[in-house]
C-alpha cells in the first residue's frame, strides 16, 4: 500500500471495480465509486477514511455500535452515509460490497418502461388513410 491517504480505499474498491455497472469519479473532491451512474462509497481524500451510502437504520446501527461516525462535511449530517475510520479489511470490502449490490437492485426500473412506437392514425380526421 503505497503513501496515499485513499491508496487503502482503492485496494478495497478492486473487487467492485472489477463489475462492469461500476466506475470510478469524485464527489466533493474525494475519489468515489459509482454503479449505474449513483454514487454508493467514497474516500476523504485527506484522512483515507471510508464513507459509504448505506439504508439510514444501518448507519444509525453502525454509529451506535462505535464502527462508524455520522457523515457531516460541513456541519450537515448526511443521514444515509457513514464514515467508517478504523481500517479494517473484511468490514470496508463487505461494505462496499453490499452496498454495490443494493445499489444495483435500487437502480433497476421499478415499472416496466416499455418505449412504443408512435401510434398510426388511419383515416380523415388523423391524416392520410
Amino acid at each position: 500500500m503505497s503513501g496515499s491517504p485513499t491508496a487503502f480505499f482503492h485496494e478495497m474498491s478492486a473487487g467492485a471495480l472489477a463489475r462492469p455497472d461500476v466506475a470510478t469519479g469524485t464527489m466533493m473532491g474525494f475519489p468515489c465509486l459509482r454503479v449505474s451512474g449513483s454514487f454508493f462509497a467514497s474516500s476523504d481524500h485527506r484522512t483515507g477514511d471510508l464513507i459509504v451510502k448505506l439504508s439510514r437504520g444501518r448507519v444509525e446501527q453502525l454509529i451506535a455500535d462505535g464502527v462508524g461516525k455520522p457523515f457531516a462535511p460541513a456541519g450537515r449530517v448526511f443521514r444515509e452515509w457513514v464514515l467508517i475510520a478504523d481500517r479494517d479489511e473484511h468490514l470496508w470490502t463487505m461494505l462496499i460490497a453490499r452496498t454495490t449490490w443494493s445499489h444495483t437492485v435500487d437502480c433497476r426500473p421499478r415499472r416496466n418502461h416499455r418505449v412504443l412506437p408512435p401510434r398510426r392514425h388511419v383515416g380523415s380526421r388523423h391524416g392520410p388513410g
